[in-house]
């Protein structure tokens, strides 16, 4: 998915938005230009700014030298008005790690605005347009990798599939050896349906899988959520079948050990017949000797998953 700009800009430095712009669209960015800003504040204008949040990622405002003013007996360049306004509502919108100021380094801006990324230039009448542009692109790219991926652990396929096969060839072993014969696999909706279908797949022998919904909003896990077409309930009944003996409970990864355990003790309270075994593909590393792990029958492998997400890249 490209990463998504939006520039503001004063019509004084609109050739150089469109080569922002221009420059960033060849390297698979998506890149808008506020065109709004141009022309008189409205209400349609604030409630068009108002969504801005839910249609991009990041704010490049282009402070340039339009005006002067005197100030404490100095004379200073500043910004447009509706440029300071509109960074202003940027930074009402956005976190300030996603608002970045681009500005000549001739203008004086308040200092209540160091705390944003700020990209200088220096562009003299002889100098090529495009190559300012690039300049301040290479800054724009360096910056958004740089917050991207922040709260996030970065996993190859490859790596995934890694951990996943050793999970696989561990519940293909005997059970005298830590193995676990199974006739279905339940995967807690949305993450464990994928590692329930993977495992399926590899196992190769038209395993059928089904998924449950955890409701976590309350940070406990709920499982009798009634909101749902097809509910736990109708889950369970399938479950009862006498002719499934053995079910494999699956989740992606588990931070704190609530949903799979709970999971767990859900299906085992409303199916007291069944052999029930639960897997994951991570932990997080501080649940490693700890009660909570040992609710847990299968871990793949073990990362620091503190105020953290998973992200999986090709």
């Amino acid at each position: 998915m490209k990463t998504r700009l939006i520039i503001f800009s004063s019509v004084k430095e609109l050739k150089l938005a469109e080569a922002i712009q221009r420059n960033l669209y060849h390297k698979d960015y998506a890149v808008k230009i506020w065109t709004n800003g141009f022309f008189k504040l409205s209400k349609s204008y604030i409630s068009h700014f108002s969504n801005i949040r839910t249609d991009y990622d990041y704010a490049v405002v282009l402070c340039s030298d339009d005006d002067l003013v005197k100030k404490k007996g100095a004379r200073k360049y500043i910004p447009r008005d509706n440029v300071l306004l509109e960074l202003g509502m940027c930074i009402s919108e956005f976190s300030l790690e996603h608002v970045m100021i681009v500005k000549k380094d001739t203008i004086s801006l308040p200092t209540d605005l160091d705390g944003i990324e700020s990209i200088c230039y220096n562009m003299e009448k002889d100098d090529d347009l495009d190559t300012i542009a690039g300049m301040i692109c290479s800054s724009i790219m360096n910056h958004i990798s740089k917050h991207t991926n922040q709260g996030y652990i970065k996993l190859s396929w490859d790596e995934y599939f890694y951990h996943l096969n050793n999970l696989i060839d561990t519940l293909k072993q005997s059970s005298g050896l830590g193995g676990f014969y199974f006739d279905i696999i339940i995967g807690i909706n949305r993450g464990g349906l994928m590692v329930a279908d993977l495992i399926s797949r590899e196992f190769g022998q038209n395993i059928p899988i089904l998924a449950i919904y955890a409701d976590r909003r309350t940070g406990k896990a709920v499982f009798d959520s009634t909101d749902l077409l097809i509910s736990n309930k109708d889950i369970l009944k399938i479950l009862q079948n006498d002719r499934i003996k053995h079910i494999l409970l699956t989740d992606s990864f588990t931070r704190d050990g609530v949903t799979i355990i709970e999971a767990k003790k859900y299906l085992t309270q409303n199916l007291n017949s069944k052999v029930i075994k639960s897997a994951v593909i991570y932990a997080n590393r501080r649940l490693e000797n700890t009660k909570a792990l040992k609710s847990i029958d299968y871990i793949a492998s073990f990362q620091d998953l503190d105020n953290k997400k998973l992200s999986l890249t090709f």
